[in-house]
């Protein structure tokens, strides 16, 4: 599970994009459900909802220097 929702991994494009359609497969089966635990499911599910290219924002703050 850790590997499928971890989006640091994959190096390719093309490997994101295969990553995002599995997870979709997953979600959109009418056996996961009742295969996957609801934390697992709802984890999934945000995936999904997130997008391939996902990522959170890092905030950073400037400072001006004095001197």
């Amino acid at each position: 599970m850790e590997f499928l929702l971890n989006r640091d991994v994959e190096p390719e494009k093309e490997c994101v994009h295969a990553k995002y359609k599995l997870v979709r497969i997953i979600v959109d089966s009418p056996s996961a459900a009742e295969i996957l635990s609801p934390e697992n499911m709802a984890r999934l599910k945000v995936y999904v909802k997130q997008g391939p290219f996902y990522s959170e924002a890092q905030a950073t703050v400037a400072t001006k220097g004095t001197g």
